[in-house]
């Protein structure tokens, strides 16, 4: 019973964590890692150096430390790592520790509206010590950045200049007893440019289902010529959808592309089925009737499918945008805020006379 009320009367102490995305080189859909050097800032206070008038500290092992880790960088990642200690003007002191990370990074990529998706790159910023010990924060006294002239893969992406951050906290269990590691997730946002797939994929699957109403130029008579031609048809779309999970990871979802060549394929799955029904009429003096009724409702439900999932993906990228903006504009007022009202013109003024061998100086800031 002491050992709890101790543990919960103990304060956790802030960290607080500024991330540059120096560059991002790649990023792997199937994957579902991206390729990036980042720099990560931390800071804490250090109360005992308060003050101080020599700040070379030699040995940091006296002092506390928060046990920084980045959790999502993979095995291969290299990582240096310094630290030094900074005073605030007003004398507290703090300590800073920098990761200069370089290499691949897991990402959980959302894929249900690929390809009209958004991702974000995270970076995660997590403690090795409790959640009671450690709280980490985003730095309130600098701007996280990324930099987005320095995007390779910019024919499929596009890097949104802002970065947002949220807490989480992970759950890990040692011999039956549980601990919370506390984290800070730093993220940029890119969006892909999906004209790949809309001329490759969308765009030909529609002319193929486009393609199954022309079996009705067939004579009525000669059912099995339009059922032969139908078959081709709707067996294209099968390799379609073969060439498309190409694309993904395995998923257990569909993602818009998913839902629409399977939708041309029911569709061009009716056609066929009514080829095969009006054989059942062969001779009747309405069948010729009901051949151009099933064409002219045929064409009707092409369009109908058509027009709700454009929309469909129109409306959820137009919430999306608006997600965007409102990150965007928080993002811009702290920037505002920290660097004055300068900070905008200032950047696009830098940015116009910049060289893609000097974007970001050895600090992680836009120069």
């Amino acid at each position: 019973m002491d050992i709890k009320q101790s543990k919960t009367c103990r304060s956790a102490r802030n960290v607080y964590v500024k991330v540059n995305f120096l560059k991002v080189t790649d990023i792997d859909t199937i994957k579902e890692v991206f390729h990036a050097d980042v720099l990560v800032k931390v800071r804490w206070r250090e109360p005992s150096l308060d003050n101080a008038k020599d700040l070379s500290v030699s040995d940091f092992s006296k002092f506390w430390n928060p046990k920084i880790v980045i959790s999502n960088s993979a095995p291969s990642a290299t990582c240096k790592t310094w630290r030094s200690v900074n005073l605030a003007k007003d004398g507290e002191a703090f300590i800073l520790e920098k990761f200069r990370v370089k290499g691949v990074f897991a990402e959980n990529l959302e894929l249900h509206d690929f390809p009209f998706d958004v991702q974000d790159l995270s970076i995660v910023v997590s403690s090795e010590l409790d959640d009671d010990d450690v709280d980490i924060i985003e730095d309130n006294e600098e701007v996280s950045a990324v930099n987005v002239l320095c995007f390779v893969d910019d024919t499929e992406w596009t890097v949104r200049d802002f970065v947002y951050s949220e807490p989480r906290q992970f759950n890990k269990e040692i011999a039956e007893t549980q601990f919370k590691n506390p984290a800070l997730l730093v993220k940029c946002v890119a969006t892909r440019n999906a004209g790949f797939f809309l001329y490759n994929i969308i765009l030909i699957m529609t002319m193929i289902s486009t393609l199954s109403l022309t079996t009705f130029a067939v004579d009525k008579s000669l059912i099995q010529n339009r059922l032969q031609l139908a078959f081709i048809i709707t067996l294209t779309g099968v390799t379609f959808k073969m060439v498309s999970n190409q694309s993904l990871p395995k998923i257990p979802y569909l993602t818009h592309l998913d839902r629409f060549i399977i939708g041309s394929m029911v569709y061009n799955w009716l056609v066929c089925l009514w080829h095969a029904v009006l054989s059942q009429y062969e001779g009747k003096s309405n069948q010729g009737d009901m051949d151009k009724i099933a064409f002219f409702v045929l064409i009707g439900l092409l369009g109908v499918f058509h027009l709700v999932f454009w929309l469909v993906v129109l409306i959820k990228r137009i919430y999306q945008e608006f997600k965007l903006k409102d990150r965007e504009s928080v993002y811009q007022e702290k920037a505002l805020r920290l660097m004055g009202s300068s900070w905008k013109s200032e950047r696009i003024n830098r940015r116009n006379r910049i060289t893609r061998k000097n974007k970001i100086d050895a600090g992680g800031n836009f120069v």
